[in-house]
């Protein structure tokens, strides 16, 4: 048995903000070189790009959580063979995703939440999910609803909320996060004698990373 991630594409796993920035470079005449250039070289010639930091934290969240993903996208209407060969281009591990891999397609009625409705209608059919979430860039009635933002993708604070969703537990920071390899970034442990700029900005750096590690503390 296992937890479902029921995914949208566009927005979460393909967010809006590539092709936003593509049109107002074009538009502005702007030119880049590098990274820059053939990020957008590359989304001219292929525009379903996903950004790898969602592809990440998506796999993430559905290896820790034991989580297999069911599309609920409309990429589903194209078979699974397509859909498979998108899955593999954007990153994802083909093991993730559900034999029974798709929402079905129910007809459209006036008033009524499509989505919704294909997602009660597979859960129906499939009495042993233990959890589950829905992720997409649109709201769906549901209270274990993950809604992204459409240009920036699926976060890792979107994945924080889905983990705990799907778990009841609070997601903790992974090992060598910012404040616990924060030493090396602070020279000798000894200060300079009578070094108060040195002593300053150690202790703003001492505060601010507090202020973070408490942040994430249960």
């Amino acid at each position: 048995m296992a937890n479902i991630i029921f995914l949208d594409i566009d927005g979460p796993v393909i967010p809006y903000s590539a092709c936003i920035a593509k049109n107002m470079a074009r538009s502005a005449g702007a030119q880049f070189r590098g990274a820059a250039a053939q990020f957008l070289e590359r989304y001219e010639n292929a525009p379903q790009q996903a950004n790898p930091l969602c592809v990440v934290f998506l796999g993430i969240l559905a290896t820790q959580t034991n989580s297999k993903f069911v599309i609920s996208s409309t990429y589903r209407h194209g078979g699974f063979e397509k859909f498979s060969e998108h899955f593999a281009e954007w990153g994802f591990d083909a093991d993730l995703l559900h034999d029974d891999w798709r929402t079905k397609s129910l007809q459209r009625a006036k008033g009524v939440n499509e989505r919704s409705d294909e997602i009660r209608e597979y859960i129906s059919r499939h009495p042993e999910i233990e959890a589950f979430v829905t992720v997409d860039d649109e709201p769906l009635d549901f209270e274990n609803h993950i809604q992204v933002c459409p240009q920036n993708g699926f976060s890792m604070d979107n994945y924080r909320q889905a983990f705990e969703t799907l778990t009841g537990e609070q997601a903790k920071p992974t090992k060598n996060t910012y404040w616990e390899s924060y030493p090396i970034y602070l020279g000798p442990p000894e200060i300079p004698a009578n070094n108060s700029d040195v002593q300053g900005s150690i202790d703003r750096t001492t505060a601010r990373l507090a202020k973070i590690q408490k942040r994430y503390e249960p």
